[in-house]
Protein backbone atom coordinates (compact mmCIF):
# COMPACT_ATOMS: atom_id res chain seq x y z
CA UNK A 1 0.00 0.00 0.00
CA UNK A 2 0.62 3.73 -0.37
CA UNK A 3 2.55 5.26 2.52
CA UNK A 4 0.53 7.29 5.46
CA UNK A 5 2.35 10.61 6.46
CA UNK A 6 1.85 11.70 10.19
CA UNK A 7 2.28 15.35 11.22
CA UNK A 8 1.49 16.82 14.51
CA UNK A 9 0.77 20.19 15.93
CA UNK A 10 0.58 21.59 19.43
CA UNK A 11 3.04 20.17 22.22
CA UNK A 12 3.50 16.52 20.49
CA UNK A 13 5.83 15.43 17.54
CA UNK A 14 6.11 11.75 15.80
CA UNK A 15 8.97 9.80 17.10
CA UNK A 16 9.90 6.47 15.04
CA UNK A 17 6.44 6.17 13.69
CA UNK A 18 4.84 7.18 17.29
CA UNK A 19 3.20 10.41 19.06
CA UNK A 20 5.79 12.15 21.64
CA UNK A 21 4.10 14.18 24.13
CA UNK A 22 6.41 17.31 24.19
CA UNK A 23 4.54 19.46 27.29
CA UNK A 24 0.48 20.05 28.37
CA UNK A 25 -1.84 21.26 25.81
CA UNK A 26 -3.77 20.27 23.03
CA UNK A 27 -2.15 18.21 20.43
CA UNK A 28 -3.70 17.25 17.13
CA UNK A 29 -2.37 14.56 14.67
CA UNK A 30 -3.04 14.36 10.93
CA UNK A 31 -2.56 11.44 9.31
CA UNK A 32 -2.29 12.34 5.12
CA UNK A 33 -2.28 9.54 2.03
CA UNK A 34 -0.77 10.81 -1.18
CA UNK A 35 -2.55 9.10 -4.44
CA UNK A 36 -0.56 7.45 -7.48
CA UNK A 37 -1.41 6.90 -10.78
CA UNK A 38 -3.80 3.89 -9.25
CA UNK A 39 -5.35 5.29 -6.36
CA UNK A 40 -6.50 8.97 -5.25
CA UNK A 41 -5.03 10.88 -2.33
CA UNK A 42 -6.85 9.66 0.71
CA UNK A 43 -8.28 12.36 2.74
CA UNK A 44 -6.09 13.59 5.83
CA UNK A 45 -7.68 12.45 9.12
CA UNK A 46 -7.31 14.44 12.18
CA UNK A 47 -7.14 13.56 15.75
CA UNK A 48 -6.57 15.66 18.25
CA UNK A 49 -6.35 15.19 22.48
CA UNK A 50 -5.83 16.97 25.59
CA UNK A 51 -1.94 16.17 27.09
CA UNK A 52 -0.90 17.23 30.63
CA UNK A 53 2.11 17.06 32.74
CA UNK A 54 2.08 15.57 35.62
CA UNK A 55 2.73 17.95 38.77
CA UNK A 56 5.10 17.39 41.33
CA UNK A 57 3.44 15.73 44.87
CA UNK A 58 4.04 18.17 47.74
CA UNK A 59 5.77 17.18 50.62
CA UNK A 60 4.05 16.57 53.38
CA UNK A 61 4.57 16.48 57.57
CA UNK A 62 1.93 16.33 60.07
CA UNK A 63 2.48 16.73 63.47
CA UNK A 64 0.28 16.82 66.87
CA UNK A 65 0.23 17.81 69.90
CA UNK A 66 -1.91 18.85 73.25
CA UNK A 67 -3.39 22.04 73.62
CA UNK A 68 -5.67 22.62 76.43
CA UNK A 69 -6.38 19.23 76.47
CA UNK A 70 -7.49 19.22 73.00
CA UNK A 71 -5.49 17.61 70.34
CA UNK A 72 -4.09 19.77 67.54
CA UNK A 73 -2.99 18.27 64.01
CA UNK A 74 -0.68 20.84 62.02
CA UNK A 75 -0.13 20.09 58.60
CA UNK A 76 3.18 21.56 56.61
CA UNK A 77 2.76 21.15 52.64
CA UNK A 78 5.77 21.97 50.63
CA UNK A 79 5.06 22.88 46.73
CA UNK A 80 7.67 21.06 44.75
CA UNK A 81 5.94 22.00 41.29
CA UNK A 82 7.65 24.55 39.23
CA UNK A 83 4.59 26.71 39.34
CA UNK A 84 2.36 28.40 42.12
CA UNK A 85 -0.34 26.05 43.40
CA UNK A 86 -3.61 25.87 45.63
CA UNK A 87 -3.65 23.14 48.30
CA UNK A 88 -6.44 21.41 49.36
CA UNK A 89 -5.74 20.00 52.97
CA UNK A 90 -8.26 17.76 54.25
CA UNK A 91 -7.83 16.25 57.84
CA UNK A 92 -10.48 14.34 60.05
CA UNK A 93 -10.62 17.47 62.20
CA UNK A 94 -11.68 19.92 59.13
CA UNK A 95 -10.60 20.93 55.77
CA UNK A 96 -9.21 24.20 54.21
CA UNK A 97 -7.88 25.46 50.72
CA UNK A 98 -4.41 27.60 50.20
CA UNK A 99 -4.21 29.69 47.10
CA UNK A 100 -0.96 30.49 45.81
CA UNK A 101 2.05 28.90 47.44
CA UNK A 102 4.49 29.59 45.07
CA UNK A 103 7.22 26.75 44.00
CA UNK A 104 9.29 25.84 46.97
CA UNK A 105 7.31 27.44 49.79
CA UNK A 106 5.71 25.78 52.82
CA UNK A 107 2.41 26.56 53.82
CA UNK A 108 0.78 25.36 57.24
CA UNK A 109 -2.55 24.65 58.31
CA UNK A 110 -3.79 23.62 61.90
CA UNK A 111 -6.87 22.01 63.16
CA UNK A 112 -7.93 21.56 66.89
CA UNK A 113 -10.35 18.74 67.83
CA UNK A 114 -13.19 18.86 70.00
CA UNK A 115 -12.21 15.76 72.20
CA UNK A 116 -9.73 14.71 74.38
CA UNK A 117 -8.46 12.36 71.82
CA UNK A 118 -7.68 12.02 68.42
CA UNK A 119 -7.23 8.28 66.61
CA UNK A 120 -4.24 7.51 64.39
CA UNK A 121 -5.33 8.41 60.61
CA UNK A 122 -4.03 10.25 58.03
CA UNK A 123 -4.17 13.56 56.14
CA UNK A 124 -4.55 14.46 52.49
CA UNK A 125 -2.87 17.70 50.72
CA UNK A 126 -3.78 17.99 47.03
CA UNK A 127 -1.83 20.45 44.96
CA UNK A 128 -3.85 22.01 41.64
CA UNK A 129 -2.28 23.87 39.30
CA UNK A 130 -2.58 25.56 35.44
CA UNK A 131 0.41 24.41 33.46
CA UNK A 132 0.38 25.49 30.09
CA UNK A 133 -3.39 26.15 30.42
CA UNK A 134 -4.12 22.45 31.41
CA UNK A 135 -5.20 22.05 35.35
CA UNK A 136 -3.33 19.26 36.97
CA UNK A 137 -3.15 18.14 40.30
CA UNK A 138 -1.07 15.58 42.62
CA UNK A 139 -2.10 14.73 46.01
CA UNK A 140 0.32 13.19 49.02
CA UNK A 141 -1.24 11.29 52.15
CA UNK A 142 0.46 11.41 55.13
CA UNK A 143 0.23 9.09 58.61
CA UNK A 144 0.07 10.96 62.05
CA UNK A 145 -0.53 8.45 65.09
CA UNK A 146 -3.02 8.28 67.94
CA UNK A 147 -3.21 11.04 70.26
CA UNK A 148 -4.57 11.32 74.10
CA UNK A 149 -4.83 14.55 76.20
CA UNK A 150 -6.29 14.98 79.45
Amino acid sequence: GLPVALSTTGPCSIVNGAVHVTGAGTCTVTAAQAGDDVYDAATPVQRSFVATVPLAAPTVVVSSRCAVGKPVLTVQGTNRAGVSVTFDIATPLGSTSVNGVASGKTTSAVFTGRSGSLSAGSVTVTATAKVDGVSTRSTTTAAYPARTCG
